[in-house]
């Protein structure tokens, strides 16, 4: 976050509780957010949410870009 401040761009990191992916649909329907943000797990563990898991899930309803960062 400290990086993001110093070239001027603001947002808000958000730590909860629960299921990923449900967290991450609340956050989204209560917000006005350019940009869903995901941290990537190891490789195996990411190519299994890409294949079906949370990824497959969130870019199957996400109406805004998503960027999946290791």
């Amino acid at each position: 976050m400290n990086r993001l401040r110093e070239l001027g761009i603001q947002g808000t990191v958000c730590w909860r509780p629960g299921a990923p992916l449900e967290q991450i649909r609340r956050e989204v329907r209560a917000g006005e957010h350019d940009l869903i943000i995901v941290g990537a797990e190891p490789y195996s563990r990411w190519r299994r949410w890409q294949t079906g898991g949370l990824i497959g899930s969130l870019l199957g309803w996400a109406d805004r870009p998503v960027l999946v960062a290791r």
